[in-house]
């Protein structure tokens, strides 16, 4: 009777290690890479970020980025582009704000005839050069989050072989 209860023991235990192994081998699935399509909205389009044919969040995407180093230090490289050239815009914006100000206040106190241009050349160059910054800073490439994207598919694929 020992012998049928020790053999049916060692069985079950054997049985239920086994069931463990393979549930942990089916629970634990690689990180799929993350594929990018473009999506139109009427006349205007966005980009869809999704991970095993699933649509994911921002925030999701970002913490997936994260979790490696490469693809994490993009992404902070992205982010730091991104808000250094929404700063820029911002200062530009300002600038040439003011400058439109001043030019009113100083073609306002001459009577002579003209143009605002005429009455306050200076002011109008300095609008207008600094609108072209904001333009040119506000349409900086920001290749990093691609980079991310790309860094963080090579290394899911590193692993996965």
């Amino acid at each position: 009777m020992s012998k049928i209860f020790l053999t049916l023991s060692i069985l079950i235990t054997a049985a239920a290690f086994a069931n463990a192994q393979d549930s942990t081998v089916i629970n634990v699935k690689a990180d799929s890479t993350i594929k990018a399509s473009t999506v139109r909205h009427g006349k205007y389009y966005s980009t869809l970020y999704s991970v095993n044919g699933e649509p994911i969040t921002q925030a999701s995407l970002e913490a997936r980025l994260m979790s490696y180093d490469g693809p994490a230090l993009e992404l902070q490289q992205y982010k730091s582009i991104r808000r250094s050239s929404h700063i820029t815009g911002f200062v530009f914006a300002s600038v040439s704000i003011g400058a439109i100000i001043a030019a009113g206040i100083q073609a306002n106190q001459s009577n002579a005839a003209g143009t605002l241009f005429s009455k306050a050349p200076v002011f109008c160059s300095i609008s207008i050069a600094c609108l072209i910054g904001e333009f040119i800073s506000l349409g900086w490439r920001n290749d990093h989050f691609e980079k991310a994207i790309n860094a963080y598919n090579n290394q899911v694929e590193q692993q996965g072989r």
